[in-house]
């Protein structure tokens, strides 16, 4: 979704099964937000985000406390610091190597009517305006699956 000041959310399930494995995917996805809005802000010739508010946004700060609950095997070869380093750049470089699949999924985001804004799931306004863009989780879905990447939709999350 995005909203008339051009400020957006992505909503998928950050809450994984139980493994490292599935955080680890959270974890990645999570960072991909501003990476993804960095390479945006340099294809429009924008300055970077400030360092700081890459630090203390949302997506870093979930991410964090999704690495707190990484087993200790997991952590045991380089620590919290290391782990964390370490997903960072594989997010990064998720986001150059799949670039076209995220402009694609804007662009169809892009493409649609404003409307309302909608309230979350949790109820929470997520922004302050009162028109908005919104892609369903299906269709972003397809998009995703024309370019060979599977999503699994689900009601839980």
């Amino acid at each position: 979704m995005v909203d008339t000041e051009a400020a957006g959310l992505a909503c998928y399930c950050k809450d994984p099964e139980d493994s490292d494995p599935a955080r680890e995917r959270v974890i990645i996805s999570t960072f991909a937000g501003c990476h993804a809005e960095n390479r945006c802000r340099a294809d429009l010739s924008f300055g970077a985000l400030d360092e700081l508010a890459v630090i203390w946004s949302l997506d870093w700060r979930e991410a964090r406390v999704m690495l707190l609950k990484m087993s200790d095997g997991y952590l045991a070869n380089g620590g919290l610091n290391s782990v964390q380093m370490a997903l960072e750049t594989r997010s990064e470089r998720a986001v150059k190597q799949s670039w076209h699949v995220i402009t694609a999924v804007a662009d169809a985001l892009l493409a649609k009517e404003w409307e309302p804004i909608k309230p979350l799931r949790s109820g929470c306004q997520w922004s302050n305006q009162t028109m908005a863009k919104y892609l369903a989780g299906h269709e972003a879905a397809a998009i995703l699956e024309q370019h060979a990447i599977t999503a699994t939709l689900t009601a839980d999350c």
